[in-house]
């Protein structure tokens, strides 16, 4: 009788950590059906890109990104093409002085939905005008599509 008692109270001592079990998966499961737990939420927005261009502005929008880069190299360089990963990309003929702001707006992109968030990365192909030389410049994109 008395190893009853021992193993009642240890099914009840399971039972109560195992709706307590319950209650945390039920919880988590609640707060990832309604997106509080989706990391692309909380993503900051943000453009990076490597070497001496910078990315001063942009604009994610379903059919089209806008994107304002500064270039600050010390030679001119020719862009050629501008892609956003899968979703977008365009070429271009565009020579960039140094220390002055450039817009490019490739059109025709695929980029999702209004409100949804963008993320991609850039590669920007060019030619060192000095040079001759085809280089890329690499970064990404973190953004809200408007």
């Amino acid at each position: 009788m008395k190893f009853f008692k021992k193993s009642q109270s240890a099914v009840e001592f399971l039972m109560t950590y195992g709706w307590a079990f319950i209650a945390v998966i039920v919880g988590i499961g609640t707060l990832s059906y309604f997106g509080f737990l989706n990391p692309s939420n909380l993503l900051p927005e943000k453009c990076v890109l490597q070497s001496d261009v910078s990315c001063i502005g942009y604009k994610v929008e379903p059919s089209r990104i806008t994107l304002i880069m500064l270039h600050s190299m010390d030679n001119s360089i020719l862009i050629k093409r501008i892609d956003f990963g899968q979703s977008c990309g365009s070429s271009f003929s565009e020579t960039m002085l140094s220390g002055k702001e450039y817009t490019f707006v490739p059109e025709n992109c695929n980029n999702g939905l209004r409100g949804d968030k963008f993320k991609s990365d850039i590669i920007i192909s060019y030619i060192e005008k000095n040079s001759n030389l085809s280089r890329n410049i690499y970064g990404n994109i973190n953004s809200k599509i408007e």
